[in-house]
């Protein structure tokens, strides 16, 4: 299996570094606290032409939620015309219906609710064929 290049957005330490040290047995993953960096690095991927296979966006975070982001990614991806779409899997402390309706209408793919658990991530991966 090709290995993995991954992007992890998110705020929280703990809740980064769990979903890094999962992803990185699976191949290259970055990793950013806010959703401005994480813009750049996406930017600075699809200039050198190595795009993510994954990204993992907490929702709430500063200067650029992971709703924008999300929206963001899925924009570039129909202007840039990918033929494979990215994965995306959103990391929220919140699970209400209208949330999660904006996200699948915004395009994300899985949700994972915190806490994160490892054995939680691994069945997300699996079920998306990305480990």
């Amino acid at each position: 299996m090709k290995e993995l290049n991954s992007l992890v957005v998110a705020e929280n330490p703990f809740v980064q570094k769990l979903i890094v040290n999962v992803l990185k047995n699976y191949g290259r993953c970055d990793a950013v606290s806010n959703g401005m960096e994480g813009l750049e690095y996406i930017k600075k991927s699809i200039s050198k032409h190595k795009f993510y296979d994954l990204f993992c966006l907490d929702i709430e975070m500063p200067k650029l939620n992971g709703l924008k982001l999300l929206e963001t990614i899925r924009m570039l991806e129909q202007k840039l015309e990918t033929k494979k779409k990215c994965i995306i899997i959103m990391v929220t402390s919140h699970g209400e219906k209208e949330m999660i309706k904006k996200c699948c209408q915004l395009g994300c793919d899985s949700f994972l609710l915190k806490p994160i658990y490892k054995n939680n991530l691994i069945k997300v991966l699996q079920r998306h064929k990305l480990i």
